[in-house]
């Protein structure tokens, strides 16, 4: 038998009884209140008795088939109210990297100190520190069911490290997280050309074709034409690249 329990949470334990009925064992809970417990058998032929701690606190359980105690009863049950307990709480989503000017997301999944999600509202603060200094605090949104997401947009880029905690003082498990900003450059290698412009054209009309890059920007693209005329203009910005015309 379990020696603590969650109040207001449903108890069942299990009982070797094979030759027993439900009505045969006696049940009395004792506590800050007196608790109703259920006795029930199972398909195996054992009893499970069931019950719902109220309050928090110590609860005593006895046991006995007619004047006969079961052995080891009474039991004694502290009840406990569940919290959200950081060694069980999981950071299930993160990324050790991160962009300049961009949200940085980790999401958190909440566990009380029974290993059962905690629906309850959990206090989390997060802080985003450089070494020891705190710099600033990290934004915290309740997702419901027991998850939450932190997150914080870093304006330059190094090393941050992203410290999260229950009530301002307990750590979550395998905090603080360091999280490495750098700024966002396009690569080459990661860029598409497409269009017609880049196989055939006519002398005199505009010769177009795209170029696709995530964080292309007018100012970050260099053109190079070797042939007898030279030089660009950049046309339009397409939503996902940059069109450009000769």
């Amino acid at each position: 038998m379990s020696c603590q329990c969650s109040y207001k949470y449903r108890v069942c334990t299990t009982f070797d009884c094979l030759s027993l009925q439900p009505s045969d064992l006696k049940v009395t809970i004792k506590g800050n209140v007196t608790v109703k417990a259920d006795v029930k058998q199972l398909q195996d032929g054992t009893l499970e008795v069931c019950y719902t701690a109220p309050l928090t606190g110590e609860y005593r359980i006895s046991l006995s088939v007619g004047s006969t105690a079961v052995p080891g009863s009474p039991f004694r049950i502290a009840c406990q109210q569940p919290r959200a307990c950081e060694n069980n709480t999981q950071i299930t989503e993160s990324s050790v990297n991160g962009f300049a000017n961009e949200r940085y997301a980790v999401q958190l999944a909440c566990h009380d100190q029974f290993g059962s999600p905690y629906v309850g509202k959990a206090d989390i603060h997060a802080d985003v520190l450089d070494g020891a200094t705190v710099l600033f605090s990290a934004d915290v949104l309740d997702l419901g069911g027991g998850r939450y997401e932190v997150a914080f947009t870093p304006e330059i880029s190094g090393m941050y490290s992203l410290s999260i905690s229950l009530d301002g003082h307990r750590a979550l498990k395998g905090c603080p997280l360091s999280v490495r900003v750098r700024n966002d450059e396009t690569c080459a290698v990661n860029c598409k050309l497409y269009g017609l412009g880049l196989t055939q054209g006519t002398a005199g009309q505009p010769i177009e074709f795209s170029i696709q890059g995530e964080a292309a920007t007018e100012n970050q693209l260099q053109l190079d034409l070797e042939a007898c005329c030279s030089g660009y203009r950049i046309e339009k910005n397409l939503h996902f690249g940059i069109k450009q015309s000769i």
